[in-house]
């Protein structure tokens, strides 16, 4: 090794180990997406078990190295940190099919669980990886004499790797490779690094070939949650969330459904059977909503619809097929989610939908004074993530911008009736900018649980207080002036602004209601 090199060693092994720290951490919040969503209380329990982890492992480090040789123990802990980031992969694997979904696994308070999951795959790798750093600042003190600048160096070069993991994982790591790749990729180059010490390149390669196996290990654990198994059809992370397909059994019926499931939520529901029927309660108002704007008996339509939020393009592909209309454009911000939509979900090539692939807000800002259409659907909110800046005044006024004076703005929405703290902000925010807006439910509203809403805003339109399908059913209902008024005397009138958007604080009785 030349002198150079092992001057630099030191900053080298400290810039991996920050990016590698920082690659961890972004890949946590994806792996544990899929079973607690990709949620404000998700992130708050990576960040901080991950924290955690890495000042545990300065502290613990700080004492290997005023102990022992920081150029014989540095290579275990290397070694430890490359077997404990490979073997996240392992417990992932046993943990998807021992919680499943979200709502299964043990009866603990879903904020306690989702921080014990993520402390069980996170903790030991943050840790070891955290020890990395003093370690070898001990060892470049040993060998300068310059102690303020050699410990200001070696904190500058953690900070800039924290920042180059922080970039290559979320520019380039995370949308283009199987997340189980880069975690092994991490791994490896971990244990790599044990090879820049001098004396040790021996035991080095030995762990880097017990690493290899654990990692192929991993893989083939992990590979029937990959593959079609049973009635599995895809799944699959994209730089979003996790994707996966499936077909299910019908309760009631012979036939089966197809669903898209994005981060443990069923986002789409497909009817094998008949591709026409809408399955979803809140699709069934979307539909009858339209035939506001443009009835289906009519002999010529001139439907112009934007959808942000496509998922597999169900309602979309109805419009295609039911309305004919004029334009058909859907904002979805998943380019991996629209090639699942074509592949498994029957959507119609031409004509068909003409899918934008952006965030709704920046494509809808692009859009504006350019575009006008006749119906807004806006379906992008879950139960674990409502994307708060699709919520605020200012976007509803680019909406509003964009329909003409009896153009309709659908939202989907939902919230539990006894509480509705984000139903009456949503409210209050499309009240602020439309002066007619009305709350449709359908007959099955509890009120004591989950419901979801159809938001229905028009500037010019009267709004009818029952909404029915093409052979006047009924399907969706105003919520009355009464029940109204008594959730703005409790929530208040205040609406969602870009300068102020607590989504997550209003969403978090559905969120624990619906995990635990």
């Amino acid at each position: 090794m030349s002198n150079t090199l092992r001057r630099y060693t030191p900053h080298i092994v400290v810039f991996f180990g920050s990016l590698a720290v920082m690659i961890v951490e972004l890949v946590a919040s994806r792996l544990v997406a899929k079973y607690f969503g990709n949620s404000l209380y998700t992130w708050t329990g990576v960040i901080g078990v991950v924290l955690g982890g890495i000042s545990l492992g300065n502290y613990v480090g700080g004492r290997l190295a005023d102990r022992f040789d920081p150029a014989r123990v540095i290579i275990p802990v290397l070694l430890v940190s490359s077997a404990a980031t490979l073997l996240v992969l392992l417990l992932d694997a046993l943990l998807g099919r021992y919680m499943g979904t979200p709502g299964s696994g043990p009866a603990l308070g879903v904020l306690l669980r989702s921080v014990l999951v993520i402390a069980l795959l996170f903790l030991l790798p943050s840790t070891a990886l955290g020890a990395i750093s003093p370690i070898m600042a001990k060892y470049a003190l040993l060998h300068r004499d310059l102690i303020g600048r050699t410990v200001g160096n070696i904190y500058a070069i953690s900070s800039i790797g924290s920042i180059a993991g922080t970039f290559l994982a979320g520019y380039l790591l995370i949308p283009l490779f199987d997340l189980r790749i880069i975690v092994s990729l991490v791994g490896f180059t971990v244990a790599s690094l044990g090879l820049l010490i001098k004396g040790r390149r021996a035991l080095t390669t030995a762990g880097i070939a017990g690493f290899l196996a654990l990692g192929t290990a991993a893989f083939f654990v992990d590979a029937p949650l990959s593959a079609s198994a049973g009635d599995v059809l895809y799944a699959r992370f994209s730089q979003y969330s996790f994707i996966k397909v499936k077909d299910i059994a019908r309760q009631g019926t012979s036939t089966g459904e197809r669903v898209l499931i994005m981060d443990g939520l069923i986002h789409n529901r497909h009817d094998l059977a008949n591709r026409d029927n809408l399955l979803y309660d809140y699709e069934n108002t979307f539909a009858a909503a339209s035939e506001l704007v443009a009835p289906t008996s009519a002999e010529k339509r001139s439907l112009r619809a934007l959808t942000l939020g496509g998922g597999a393009l169900t309602f979309p592909s109805y419009l295609s097929r039911n309305f004919l209309p004029e334009e058909n454009t859907v904002v979805e911000i998943d380019p991996r989610v629209e090639q699942v939509a074509y592949r498994y979900f029957d959507v119609p090539q031409n004509p068909g939908p003409s899918v934008v692939i952006g965030d709704a807000r920046s494509v809808t800002a692009e859009l504006r004074g350019r575009r006008t259409y006749d119906i807004i659907y806006l379906d992008a909110f879950t139960t674990f993530a409502v994307p708060f800046h699709l919520t605020t005044v200012e976007f509803t006024q680019t909406l509003s911008d964009l329909l003409p004076p009896d153009g309709i703005l659908l939202a989907n929405t939902i919230d539990i009736l006894d509480g509705a703290r984000f139903l009456t902000a949503y409210f209050n925010t499309l009240q602020h900018v439309f002066p007619n807006v009305r709350i449709y439910v359908d007959r099955t509203m509890n009120l004591h649980g989950r419901n979801t809403f159809v938001l229905c805003a028009s500037k010019a339109r009267t709004l009818p207080e029952i909404l029915t399908d093409t052979y006047g059913s009924p399907v969706g209902f105003a919520l009355t002036q009464g029940v109204l008024g008594e959730l703005l005397a409790r929530n208040g009138t205040t609406p969602i602004t870009d300068n102020y958007a607590p989504v997550d604080t209003y969403m978090a009785p559905v969120y624990l209601r619906s995990v635990r």
